[in-house]
């Protein structure tokens, strides 16, 4: 299990590219479009990776948001699902250990340039090796591959839920991050199957949870009973004041979230801080959370 310990410094959890989250299409000119983009350009995917470490994320996600079996199923490839899921994870290690090395270089090459101006350089801040995490995304929206008979269901969504969790946890990320459920019985179902694996699970909410305007009430709703449900992490963005006094009521971490270069971190400097990875590159956060 992840204890997180950061000392209240703000912190990067790193998100996706887009692509790596959109159903492959039929492209006639490219032989293997059925194949997820870590599949098809692995050197690509790990760049990616190594650059959001390159440049001080503390956590990173495992590009694992179409190997599982239903997002497989119309691409007859559900016999993929585990070797993709593996792959995933190995890339996102291999990209963390290039960005440490890139890291690294640059942290010298400053102090080089400091020491040849006869300065001093600021102490830098120390910083952990990030983690791995690996989505386990919305599956009620893919279709439902069968057991020889019709499931109800939410029987379905459970089964299938802690399949592909259980298929993440055999690769040994540090998080699983469950994220884009569209229903609050969804993200329980969803949270539950990742509990019961033993690693730390986060869960990120919704534009809909994080947008809800009853004053919150809602948003604490969905907060409490994932932490029933067995999340260990609560994420809520936007930072505004309903997140934040939900962040703060329910124990959850809320913070800014940062995507083309834009910032959004109104109060974003609260010791309870969170992200969100469900559209960006990047988001902001600040906590103590364990």
């Amino acid at each position: 299990m992840v204890e997180l310990d950061w000392s209240g410094r703000r912190l990067l959890l790193a998100g996706s590219v887009g692509p790596e989250r959109v159903r492959a299409r039929l492209d006639r000119d490219e032989p293997r479009w059925f194949e997820p983009l870590h599949v098809r350009d692995e050197a690509a995917a790990r760049t990616r990776i190594a650059e959001q470490v390159a440049v001080g994320a503390d956590a990173v996600v495992a590009p694992t948001w179409l190997t599982h079996r239903r997002a497989l199923l119309p691409l007859g490839e559900t016999r993929r699902a585990r070797d993709w899921t593996a792959a995933a994870v190995r890339v996102a290690r291999d990209g963390v250990e290039v960005g440490l090395e890139r890291r690294d270089a640059a942290s010298l090459a400053a102090q080089d340039a400091v020491d040849a101006d006869g300065g001093s350089a600021p102490s830098p801040i120390a910083l952990r090796a990030p983690l791995v995490g690996a989505a386990l995304p919305a599956l009620d929206d893919e279709p439902e591959p069968g057991s020889g008979r019709l499931l109800p269901r939410d029987a379905a969504a459970d089964r299938d839920y802690r399949d592909q969790a259980g298929l993440l946890a055999d690769m040994e990320p540090d998080f699983i991050l469950v994220t884009g459920q569209r229903t609050d019985a969804e993200a329980r179902t969803a949270v539950s199957g990742a509990a019961d694996t033993g690693l730390a699970t986060w869960v990120a909410a919704t534009t809909a949870e994080a947008g809800a305007t009853d004053d919150g009430a809602s948003l604490a709703r969905w907060a409490e009973s994932c932490r029933h449900a067995g999340a260990s992490l609560v994420l809520l963005p936007p930072p505004t004041e309903t997140s934040a006094r939900v962040g703060v009521d329910t124990g959850s971490l809320w913070g800014g979230l940062v995507t083309n270069g834009a910032s959004n971190t109104n109060g974003a400097s609260n010791t309870n801080g969170t992200s969100n990875t469900n559209d960006s590159t990047k988001a902001a956060v600040s906590d103590q959370a364990r």
